[in-house]
């Protein structure tokens, strides 16, 4: 059986910087006052930046990728649901629209702070093979029944 290549990371069809995403963060959300953000590690389909440490505006790297909003955001609820119990899972806050700063809706959630696994001064616990186990258990005793309404296979 021949392996077969991920999908390439889709490409961004828009300038984002951090004055943008402040930009797009205050616009969007009048309500919170937000004073500084810093760019996150990119992801596969978004680019996510964290406000004051408290949440994490996740920008959608192009307009096919924002169409998947509606998905992203019920699969964030669902693993809320079925794991937030037994392991820290970002909620969604809210969910920003297109605007003047930014093209695209995106979502808005809460921030969990952790270490990068790849940073070489981070020092890894010697307790991370049994959390990783854990959270691996926990996840695959979630019911494949459960998965059917946000298609995850």
């Amino acid at each position: 059986m021949a392996d077969s290549p991920l999908p390439a990371r889709p490409v961004s069809d828009r300038v984002l910087d951090a004055a943008i995403a402040l930009g797009a963060l205050r616009e969007q959300f009048p309500e919170r006052t937000f004073e500084r953000v810093r760019a996150l590690p990119a992801g596969w389909a978004s680019d996510p930046y964290v406000a004051d440490d408290r949440v994490v505006a996740h920008f959608p790297r192009n307009a096919e990728i924002a169409e998947w909003t509606d998905r992203a955001e019920a699969l964030s609820e669902f693993v809320q649901v079925h794991l937030g119990s037994r392991m820290a899972v970002p909620q969604v806050l809210g969910r920003g629209k297109p605007g003047e700063y930014f093209p695209h809706e995106f979502l808005l959630a809460g921030f969990i702070p952790g270490l990068p696994l790849d940073d070489p001064a981070v020092q890894a616990s010697e307790h991370l093979p049994e959390d990783l186990g854990a959270a691996l258990t926990h996840i695959h005793a979630v019911s494949t029944a459960a998965t059917a309404d946000v298609r995850v296979t």
